[in-house]
C-alpha cells in the first residue's frame, strides 16, 4: 500500500489497496459502497468504473491507481483534477469536457495528488495521514514510495510531512456504515494472468511479452531477454505502417502506443466513443476494448 494523506472537504476521499479515489459530493451511498468493495479486493481503475455504473448515473471523479515502481492509472470525469509529479516538475490533468472520461497514463510518477474544483477547499486546513478508509475530503496524495522511503527533503508545508500514520474513522460516520477491513493477513500477491490478443486475421498472441504490429514490423537493437514479438498484419493500402503499434502488459494493465504511425490507432469500447490515441503515449485498454490499425486491421484483447 502505497503512503497517502489527506486534506478534509466535503467531496467523498476513500484509500484502500492501490486505489484512491475522490467523488463528488452527489454521489449516492451504494456508489461509495462499491469503490469499496472494488478496492477492498484489488480491483482498479477500470473495475471502479465498472462499479459506478452507467454513464447518466456517473458523478464527477478522479480515480487512481499508483504502483511502487511508479506506473500510474488515472481516470478523471467532471472538474476533479489530478498532478501528478515529474522529475521535470508537475504535470496537471483535467476531464476532457466532451468524454464521458478521460484516462491517462504514466511511468516513473514519484507521487500524485487528486483535488476537488477549486471552491471546496479547505483554506489552511492541515493535512491529515491516513492509511485506508473513506473520508470527507478536498484532497488526496498518495505516493509510490514504500513506507520507510518517504521523502523529507521537500521543501514548505507538503502532505509528505507526516509523523505517525494512523487510521481515519472520524468521518465515516457522517457517510453511513461500510464493510469493516478484514483483521487478517493479506495474502501472498500472484503474478498477474498473462492477457492475449485476437487480431482480425483469427491470430491469438499472448503478451508474455512486447508485441510489435504492423505490415512488415521490425525491431531496433535489444537483448535476447527482452526481444519483443513481431506481427506482421495483411494491409492492401499500406495504410499500416511498417512497425505500427506497441503492445504490452506491466502487472494487471495492458497498454497500447501508436509508434507515430501514419494514419494512427483508435480504440473503440462498447458503450464510449472511439478515440485517438496520442502517438508515442502508452494507453491503457481493458478486455473487450477493441484496436483498429486502419486497412482492416484490428485486435481484440482478452484475458486468460
Amino acid at each position: 500500500m502505497n503512503a497517502a494523506s489527506y486534506v478534509p472537504g466535503t467531496w467523498t476521499g476513500l484509500v484502500c489497496g492501490r486505489l484512491t479515489a475522490l467523488v463528488g459530493p452527489g454521489a449516492p451511498r451504494s456508489q461509495v459502497a462499491a469503490l469499496w468493495d472494488v478496492a477492498a479486493t484489488g480491483g482498479g481503475v477500470h473495475d471502479a468504473l465498472v462499479a459506478l455504473g452507467e454513464e447518466a448515473e456517473l458523478p464527477a471523479f478522479a480515480l487512481v491507481t499508483l504502483t511502487r515502481t511508479g506506473l500510474l492509472h488515472a481516470a478523471l470525469r467532471g472538474g476533479a483534477e489530478v498532478s501528478v509529479g515529474e522529475s521535470s516538475g508537475v504535470r496537471e490533468l483535467r476531464a476532457e469536457p466532451d468524454a464521458p472520461w478521460t484516462e491517462v497514463t504514466g511511468h516513473d510518477v514519484p507521487a500524485v495528488t487528486l483535488r476537488a474544483p477549486t471552491g471546496d477547499a479547505a483554506g489552511s486546513a492541515a493535512p491529515l495521514p491516513l492509511v485506508a478508509g473513506v473520508v470527507l475530503a478536498a484532497a488526496l496524495r498518495v505516493t509510490a514510495e514504500p513506507w520507510d522511503r518517504v521523502p523529507d527533503d521537500e521543501p514548505g508545508a507538503s502532505f509528505d510531512e507526516l509523523e505517525g500514520l494512523t487510521m481515519v474513522r472520524g468521518d465515516l460516520a457522517r457517510l453511513g456504515p461500510r464493510p469493516a477491513a478484514p483483521d487478517v493477513p493479506a495474502p501472498a500477491r500472484q503474478p498477474a494472468p498473462v492477457a492475449r490478443i485476437v487480431l482480425s486475421t483469427g491470430l491469438v498472441v499472448p503478451l508474455d511479452r512486447t508485441v510489435l504490429i504492423g505490415r512488415a514490423p521490425q525491431v531496433g537493437r535489444v537483448s535476447n531477454a527482452d526481444l519483443p514479438r513481431l506481427v506482421t498484419v495483411p494491409s492492401p493500402t499500406q495504410d499500416v505502417s511498417r512497425t505500427h503499434a506497441e503492445v504490452r502488459q506491466e502487472d494487471e494493465q495492458v497498454l497500447v502506443t501508436d509508434l507515430t504511425s501514419l494514419n494512427g490507432v483508435r480504440v473503440m469500447r462498447p458503450g464510449v466513443a472511439p478515440r485517438r490515441l496520442h502517438p508515442g503515449e502508452p494507453t491503457v485498454v481493458v478486455p473487450g476494448d477493441v484496436v483498429d490499425l486502419g486497412d482492416g486491421a484490428t485486435f481484440r484483447l482478452e484475458s486468460e
